[in-house]
């Protein structure tokens, strides 16, 4: 299980559209984003990280499967 909330946790980050911002390279802007969400995760907001992942995040997995999952996992 742990395998399989990581795996969708690396998909998360990687499928997330970033707008990039005027003269900012692809790379900063990725690292922008996952630092953001994963502050979101950090926190406990698991309800938001969901709201905010990548559409084809939201589409493998429920909300509610979203933080069942990673509550399980971080506890």
């Amino acid at each position: 299980m742990k395998k399989s909330v990581l795996a969708v946790l690396a998909f998360a980050l990687c499928a997330a559209a970033v707008p990039l911002g005027a003269g900012e390279v692809p790379e900063t802007a990725a690292e922008r984003a996952a630092a953001s969400w994963l502050a979101l995760v950090d926190a406990g907001k698991y309800a938001e990280s969901w709201t905010g992942a990548a559409e084809a995040f939201k589409a493998a997995l429920s909300q509610a499967q979203w933080v069942a999952a990673v509550d399980k996992a971080r506890a």
